[in-house]
């Protein structure tokens, strides 16, 4: 009976982990976001997997966004600079964060006329 107990209660921790976070992907193509508008709850945990299908590097850039956010310790060196994540082609990347500060926060690709070309986006955090 105690293992019984003991494994409902690993089963019971592990579910109410995964409950405790959201997963969103986001697609950099060229010149584009998908979805180019995020709707965040503040407070809320969520796994944003960042992917770059296209065949060159892009960035999300979102100073403000990721400044106010609380960046889990494992996924702080995956930002440059604390404010974009930066990805070659074919590359991704899961960041853990969760937003501290309802507002609507800006999203650019910072390489050279990407954003000119549409590659923008926002982050609303209600």
């Amino acid at each position: 009976m105690k293992h019984v107990l003991a494994v409902l209660a690993v089963t019971f921790l592990f579910a109410t982990s995964a409950q405790a976070q959201t997963a969103i992907t986001v697609s950099m193509t060229n010149y584009a976001f998908t979805p180019s508008t995020l709707t965040l709850k503040a407070g809320e945990t969520y796994r944003i997997h960042f992917s770059n299908d296209a065949g060159k590097g892009h960035d999300f850039s979102a100073r403000e966004f990721f400044q106010s956010s609380t960046i889990a310790a494992a996924d702080k060196s995956k930002l440059e600079d604390g404010e974009e994540v930066e990805l070659d082609g074919g590359q991704s990347a899961d960041i853990m964060l969760t937003p501290n500060h309802p507002g609507t926060y800006p999203v650019t690709c910072t390489h050279f006329m990407h954003s000119m070309l549409g590659m923008t986006g926002k982050i609303v955090v209600q």
